[in-house]
């Protein structure tokens, strides 16, 4: 994917291009300048990291009684 924001190191438009890194939980985005062969890395939050609640398979709602 090609980045519309300028290079961090030669301040040239329209040469970025992106790559989404996902290992394990972590998400890196990496940059690539085509005009310098300038390259840098920036780390991304996972909104999913976060602990959800979970139930285990053999736990079940509890009955309501009438």
């Amino acid at each position: 994917m090609i980045d519309q924001g300028p290079c961090i190191h030669c301040k040239r438009v329209g040469f970025v291009r992106v790559e989404y890194v996902i290992k394990g939980a972590t998400t890196n985005m990496d940059f690539y300048c085509g005009a310098c062969d300038y390259a840098w890395t920036r780390r991304e939050e996972d909104s999913r990291s976060t602990p959800r609640a979970r139930r285990r398979v053999g736990d079940k709602p509890e009955r309501s009684r009438s």
